[in-house]
């Protein structure tokens, strides 16, 4: 993704701004202006995977509330089928995080309950064991790390031949305000955040 990477100005808010590390690229991308949303948004892909990164930029510094209200009721497939392989300028600032959770009482709000009993079988499991097992938690850790090499894992940037037939109509991506990703497949979004402050 890295042409140049550089601090550069974010706006958390009208009133306040902070200087981050930002990445610069220009190059070829799927693209979308979605006016319903009063978005614009990239698509970048993970390499080896049909895992891509969405990135949706509000229109308006303000508006990141706003575009979560209406991705509420969105059809993210109809999205997709919008978007447009275009020349992109892009700032885009870098950012990871962690998530840890404890996932146990969701489990068990959803009815899987034995598993964490002396009832427990896990007999096909552990075939040797004269030691009768059970689950004491289940623990779930993810992050996140978009960088001058892409999104974690991912290269963000290609080489791609460009037919000559292509319209001429470069567009800019400049995440400068807080914004929206998703992580997605073809059939199932697996996370989504914001990037609101640093």
């Amino acid at each position: 993704m890295d042409d140049e990477t550089s601090d550069r100005i974010f706006y958390i808010n009208d009133n306040e701004t902070v200087k981050v590390p930002t990445m610069f690229a220009d190059n070829w991308y799927n693209y979308a202006d979605y006016e319903e949303l009063d978005a614009k948004a990239i698509e970048l892909f993970f390499e080896n995977t049909d895992l891509r990164m969405w990135f949706i930029l509000p229109n308006k510094r303000n508006g990141l509330y706003e575009l979560e209200q209406k991705l509420k009721g969105v059809d993210f497939d109809a999205l997709e089928k919008r978007w447009e392989w275009n020349s992109v300028t892009v700032n885009l600032p870098k950012f990871g995080f962690e998530f840890d959770t404890d996932l146990k009482p969701y489990l068990l709000k959803l009815g899987i309950k034995t598993m964490f009993t002396d009832e427990a079988d896990f007999s096909n499991i552990f075939h040797e064991s004269p030691i009768s097992t059970r689950v004491s938690r289940v623990q779930h850790k993810a992050f996140i790390d978009v960088n001058e090499i892409g999104c974690e894992a991912a290269a963000a940037s290609v080489a791609v031949g460009v037919p000559m037939s292509l319209p001429w109509d470069p567009k800019t991506f400049i995440a400068d305000h807080p914004f929206v990703f998703i992580i997605r497949d073809p059939h199932a979004i697996y996370f989504t955040g914001h990037i609101a402050r640093f």
